[in-house]
């Protein structure tokens, strides 16, 4: 069930350089070979030369990396436990990254807010990786969300959950 994101394309090279010849993905990052990328032009950004020794400045490939910084700093493992009639208690692994924070959203109904910037009720747990959402009312559905975020802020797509108080 996979959807398509972004394409990935480098500025680089031309449009016969058979960019995607090889291809390697290790978690956030790709790595995407050309077999030639025409004169040997120097690279800057993310780009790795590789040089065959040919003098004429035919046949150099090179490799582009991309990372996904979407997700790399989105909310891992999130766990959720204690519900009682009027808290909840949430843990989750930090991956570590660009995050520097978590914020929480959440109304009330099966429908999860959209993002974490705007809900019914909106909170911060700072920099940590657990935290307790009090207030609820016993016998009540909420929809939460549970992101991350950068310095910006930027927040991550976040987490949802539905839960019932008893």
């Amino acid at each position: 069930n996979w959807i398509r994101e972004a394409i990935l394309k480098s500025p680089f090279v031309k449009s016969n350089a058979n960019f995607g010849t090889s291809v390697a993905i290790f978690g956030n990052s790709i790595a995407v070979g050309t077999l030639s990328d025409g004169k040997g032009k120097n690279f800057n950004y993310n780009d790795i030369r590789v040089n065959n020794m040919n003098t004429t400045g035919e046949g150099l490939g090179s490799v582009s990396i991309f990372e996904n910084n979407n997700r790399a700093f989105d909310v891992v493992n999130l766990q959720i436990s204690n519900i009682s009639a009027t808290e909840v208690s949430l843990q989750w692994d930090k991956p570590g990254g660009i995050a520097v924070g978590y914020q929480y959203a959440y109304d009330v109904g099966t429908t999860p807010p959209t993002d974490c910037e705007i809900a019914t009720t909106v909170g911060d747990f700072g920099d940590t990786s657990s935290g307790f959402i009090t207030g609820l009312t016993s016998g009540t559905t909420y929809s939460f969300r549970l992101c991350s975020y950068d310095s910006t802020p930027v927040f991550s797509e976040g987490h949802t959950f539905t839960i019932t108080t008893p």
